[in-house]
């Protein structure tokens, strides 16, 4: 595995050939010559991390090795803005890329992040393995990349030192640090909420010294503020969801042979199975933080929510509007 720190670097082209066999289960498969794919992600993202990895080892597993894949890392979030980029030049294979920084390429990437529209984790997988998922990846095609599949992180929380915030009235003057979701900030502000501009690596020390009253993020993070700053409160609103979005450079996937796109989606589905079974779905990871001592406060109708911030939702594309109707149906 290659060191850390930027691992995004332009690869040599590979030659592939054809799809020598299938089994009967139309799981394995075998390349030859052997396949080898560099696979970049962030570091620090540890459901995700499980996932891809996981998914680079079923890989291997079902070709019989034929098929490789080397997982690396970038260190901030920003880079993956460059890393989308990267791809739609072929510099790099594959790629785990916020839904956030797609969105700016495809408009449709947006409904994933949107504040209050999914009712928890089943809902949430309805949407992204059935045919809104499916047509969502499929719009990459329209700008020369493939969807592979979705790698949940959870639902955003909010944690506080002794703040409760389960009603909208709760929103009201209270200081929050997100992630960079504009649908996120605009829901708050609506709310009567305000966004501080506080760095992502300086959180914990915010909610510490009274600069923030809340941060937005996964129950799986708990420790970057519950061990630094006594934050003993969360409030489980699963607020927002940013899924990971797995995608190959056009360059790479055009050389792939027939079948290897679909055995690579089976591996990716497959992982994310895994992933959710090692107990890091909301549910879990909030019942975890409960049986540590952590007060967890849960909303009563987050629909009270969406109801408030419906101009969000009105402002969005018309593509996206629609989806957010099919995405309602599916509740």
């Amino acid at each position: 595995m290659p060191p850390k720190g930027e691992r995004v670097k332009k690869t040599p082209a590979i030659i592939f050939s054809t799809l020598l066999f299938v089994s009967c289960s139309g799981v394995e498969s075998e390349f030859s010559p052997p396949v080898s794919l560099r696979l970049t992600i962030r570091a620090g993202l540890p459901p995700v991390a499980i996932a891809v990895d996981e998914f680079a080892r079923l890989a291997a597993e079902r070709s019989h090795k034929t098929m490789t894949i080397a997982v690396g890392e970038t260190r901030h979030a920003a880079d993956d803005r460059k890393v989308v980029k990267k791809l739609a030049a072929g510099e790099i294979d594959v790629a785990c890329v916020g839904a956030q920084e797609l969105s700016a390429l495809d408009a449709e990437f947006a409904v994933l992040t949107l504040p209050f529209l999914f009712r928890g984790d089943a809902h949430f997988r309805r949407v992204i393995n059935g045919p809104v998922g499916e047509s969502i990846l499929k719009g990459l095609d329209r700008h020369g990349l493939t969807g592979i599949g979705f790698f949940d992180q959870g639902a955003l929380h909010f944690f506080s030192r002794d703040k409760k915030l389960i009603l909208p009235a709760d929103f009201k003057k209270t200081r929050f640090r997100i992630p960079s979701l504009p649908p996120l900030r605009g829901a708050i502000e609506r709310l009567g909420g305000f966004v501080a501009p506080v760095p992502g690596e300086e959180a914990a020390q915010a909610l510490k010294l009274g600069i923030v009253d809340a941060v937005g993020d996964f129950p799986w993070a708990f420790e970057r503020y519950g061990s630094q700053t006594a934050a003993m409160r969360v409030s489980s609103l699963g607020c927002a969801r940013a899924p990971l979005v797995l995608v190959m450079s056009g360059a790479a996937a055009r050389k792939l042979p027939s079948g290897a796109i679909e055995f690579l989606r089976a591996a990716a589905r497959d992982a994310a199975t895994g992933q959710r079974a090692s107990a890091h779905g909301d549910d879990e990871s909030v019942a975890a933080l409960a049986a540590r001592g952590v007060t967890v406060d849960r909303p009563v109708d987050v629909s009270a929510f969406a109801a408030l911030i419906g101009p969000v939702y009105r402002e969005q594309p018309e593509e996206v509007r629609k989806l957010i109707k099919e995405i309602d149906d599916m509740r």
